[in-house]
């Protein structure tokens, strides 16, 4: 795992004679009067919308933080149909809408064949129109950072294309199955100030971007463009976003990177953690000595587990356990 990637921990004492329990991060009674940590608030997201392909297209296309005019963030989403002139020459008639809410990726893909239909009348009507030549289609749905004026900064959620082949051949089927050429998640960030990501894959992948352009990852000082090959949750992923001096960190799965949470459940221990976090549960007898009880992979599904009292012990018979558990 890439050291940069620091472990969390939590750690509870569970002793059987008396089921005492004590939780690092919990409240804790100070004579007689409870305590807890105070965050302060944040504009960084509690998760991001990443983890698996569904989720990604969903998020691209759903996009709400771009709905209001209060926010200096719009979004157009333009459809467009290219033809052959009679004279050989490539034209095309477009549909384009801003601030649009689509309900679903499903929606979005709804909409492509609709306007695409409608544009394929119109290029019927123009006379100049070649027929015996291929048409074909491209849809892109791009955010532009108005922080700046009107000399705001753009970048592309998704772009698809299709060669949809001759008119006189085209059917309602025609307009499915686009090739999905690029996107990526687009996460409105207020006062974003550093944008850190952490791949560990074939190849080690930790870069730090600026809040401007750059030839790696693109960020403004308004959203993070968070690419596609890392935010489909096929490799162990660490994001760290800054914004108003407050630092959170995510996983390949969007989760917000915190302590595991652990406590005891009659004769066995629960443990809840980040999804997208390698956790390990440790127990020891006498806290100097911890032996691995159990380890849950960075790629499963879960965020709980729940083991039995004995575990990493062989045998049941076990006056006095301790376990605690990091998530890295």
């Amino acid at each position: 795992m890439n050291a940069c990637i620091k472990a969390v921990f939590a750690t509870i004492l569970v002793a059987f004679n008396s089921i005492a329990l004590i939780a690092v991060g919990q409240p804790v009674s100070n004579g007689g009067v409870s305590t807890q940590t105070v965050v302060n608030p944040s504009t960084l997201p509690d998760s991001l919308p990443i983890g698996n392909e569904q989720v990604v297209l969903d998020w691209i296309v759903t996009n709400k933080q771009w709905h209001y005019n209060t926010h200096p963030i719009s979004s157009f989403t333009v459809f467009k149909v290219y033809f052959t002139d009679k004279k050989g020459a490539e034209a095309w008639y477009s549909f384009n809408i801003t601030d649009y809410v689509f309900n679903s990726y499903r929606d979005f893909t709804d909409k492509v064949k609709k306007h695409g239909q409608e544009l394929i009348q119109k290029i019927k009507s123009d006379s100049e129109f070649d027929p015996s030549k291929p048409v074909r289609m491209t849809t892109f749905r791009a955010y532009v950072d108005n922080a700046g004026g009107s000399k705001g900064n753009g970048a592309t959620g998704i772009y698809i294309k299709k060669d949809l082949g001759l008119v006189s051949s085209l059917d309602d089927s025609s307009f499915d199955n686009f090739e999905i050429v690029a996107k990526q998640v687009i996460v409105r960030i207020p006062k974003l100030e550093r944008f850190e990501v952490i791949v560990d894959g074939d190849t080690p992948y930790h870069y730090t971007w600026p809040t401007d352009k750059s030839d790696k990852e693109y960020t403004t000082s308004d959203f993070v463009a968070l690419q596609d090959w890392y935010s489909t949750g096929n490799y162990k992923a660490r994001f760290k976003i800054t914004a108003g001096g407050v630092t959170r960190e995510y996983t390949q799965q969007g989760s917000q990177v915190l302590p595991p949470k652990i406590a005891m459940n009659g004769f066995s221990v629960d443990v809840e953690f980040a999804l997208g976090t390698e956790t390990i549960i440790e127990s020891s007898t006498d806290l100097k000595n911890w032996s691995d009880a159990w380890t849950i992979p960075w790629d499963s599904d879960t965020n709980f587990v729940s083991i039995p009292y004995y575990a990493g012990s062989g045998s049941v018979i076990t006056p006095k356990r301790f376990f605690r558990a990091k998530s890295q």
